[in-house]
């Protein structure tokens, strides 16, 4: 599996490197790609991590197949930034970290759209 971040980049074959390497990637504010190669970029997740909040996404493929986005409260109305306001996200799209790792996780073992987050369409 094949990691992207701001603190670098990782190809990782077991479960247990996999897990270290992503545990280095949730810090502070961070950008992370997480693909099955360097070259097989899809399907993939792309999480944003801002302290303990955090937006994943899923991308089945390059051009089209399933786009899914975190779904946290659906009651939240407000805009939340990451990485130094590069993204604007929708706080309805906001999840702990802590369920974002578990998607990450889960990621390694089906490179399906994880079943532990509730799921909204882009």
């Amino acid at each position: 599996m094949f990691i992207s971040s701001n603190t670098g980049s990782f190809s990782r074959d077991s479960f247990e490197e996999y897990k270290a390497a992503l545990e280095t990637c949730f810090q502070p504010e961070n950008e992370i790609w997480c693909s099955r190669t360097e070259e097989d970029k899809y399907p993939c997740l792309s999480i944003l991590v801002k302290g303990d909040q955090a937006v994943v996404n899923y991308f089945e493929e390059e051009d089209g197949g399933e786009m899914l986005v975190s779904f946290g409260d659906e009651d939240a109305e407000d805009i939340v930034t990451f990485c130094d306001g590069q993204y604007e996200i929708a706080a309805w799209q906001v999840i702990p970290t802590a369920d974002a790792m578990a998607c990450a996780l889960e990621f390694f073992h089906t490179q399906n759209a994880p079943d532990c987050i509730d799921w909204g369409e882009l």
